[in-house]
């Protein structure tokens, strides 16, 4: 008798592990589609990250270039009391 308790309590367990496991396979799978989600969001991100910051650094070059231009015009070095002549 103690042999068949201990059968059916086994048996009981596999089926607990059993459901345990299948469980656990689902929330694995939906871990992975999140993080493929989210590496996805963080590619878009880092894109437009790249974007704005070509987009500022060419801005930035455009007013140094323009802002030597005025000086020069001008005839004058901003910041120096140089005046060229």
């Amino acid at each position: 008798m103690l042999n068949e308790e201990r059968m059916s309590r086994s048996e009981g367990e596999k089926c607990n592990l059993g459901a345990t496991l299948a469980r656990l396979e689902e929330e694995n799978i939906d871990l992975q589609r999140q993080v493929q989600n989210l590496s996805a969001q963080l590619a878009e991100v880092e894109s437009q990250h790249a974007q704005r910051s070509a987009s500022i650094l060419s801005l930035s070059s455009v007013i140094c270039v323009s802002d030597g231009l005025r000086t020069r015009k001008a005839g004058t070095y901003p910041n120096s009391g140089y005046v060229p002549e």
